[in-house]
């Protein structure tokens, strides 16, 4: 798959405020990087806050992604989560 479509697909998917499980988002930063392998669109979730207690990780949303759209995490795209207040 090129890497717009999977850009397009996964962007759409995170704009959707349900699936953040509450989380604010302050901002989704979306950039082409080259690997040893080739280029992959990297998206980095930075949510508002403080890190939560539970388990909450880019795996979780890396499961719902796949399980929504086909795409996998570290083969189609990658993904990173973090926390600022």
């Amino acid at each position: 798959m090129e890497i717009p479509q999977v850009e397009k697909i996964i962007s759409r998917y995170l704009e959707q405020s349900h699936i953040h499980y509450g989380f604010k988002v302050k901002i989704i930063k979306n950039e082409t990087i080259s690997t040893y392998d080739g280029l992959y669109p990297s998206f980095e979730i930075i949510y508002e806050g403080k890190q939560p207690k539970i388990t909450f990780s880019s795996a979780v949303l890396a499961q719902e992604i796949e399980k929504y759209t086909g795409l996998k995490h570290n083969k189609h795209y990658w993904l990173g989560i973090s926390w600022e207040e």
